[in-house]
């Protein structure tokens, strides 16, 4: 999560107070001055700030928080690829907070909106390791399959 985290804060040229504290790992921080910077712009920017914030949330370990934020992001019809990727991290969210049936499903929603998407790879990984854990061994193995056949170097294996 923390790369994806980096991947915000490196696309801008000039990084804000909120990238700063995220690049030096100080969590809460960079969740606190991406909340401000939500607060203080619109459109595009604010999606950002809002992603910032969500993923420093939940590298801080505050995975409920994350979700709050992300929730509404993926429902955002205008949202675009911060909308794809907030339903990958949402997932993660879910995951981290204990909800694997939860986790699931928004992995599964990402995967039907962006199938080919720059997080699909994770998103499947991350789908059959979950369903591995609670033992639907079956679904799993079709994640699995497919990660294989998708992306070959990955070795087709997601556990």
């Amino acid at each position: 999560m923390f790369a994806a985290a980096l991947a915000v804060a490196a696309s801008v040229s000039a990084p804000s107070t909120a990238d700063r504290a995220l690049l030096l790992r100080d969590f809460r921080a960079a969740a606190a001055a991406y909340a401000r910077e939500a607060q203080a712009v619109s459109g595009e920017a604010r999606r950002r700030a809002r992603y910032g914030e969500a993923l420093a949330r939940l590298s801080a370990g505050e995975a409920e928080a994350a979700r709050k934020v992300l929730a509404p992001l993926a429902a955002d019809a205008e949202a675009g690829a911060w909308r794809d990727r907030a339903r990958a991290s949402l997932g993660d969210a879910l995951l981290a907070a204990g909800r694997h049936a939860e986790a699931v499903e928004a992995y599964r929603d990402y995967l039907v909106f962006a199938p080919g998407g720059e997080e699909a790879p994770w998103v499947y990984v991350q789908a059959a390791r979950t369903l591995r854990a609670a033992r639907r061994t079956a679904e799993a193995a079709s994640f699995e399959a497919e990660v294989g056949r998708r992306w070959p170097r990955l070795g087709g294996r997601a556990h």
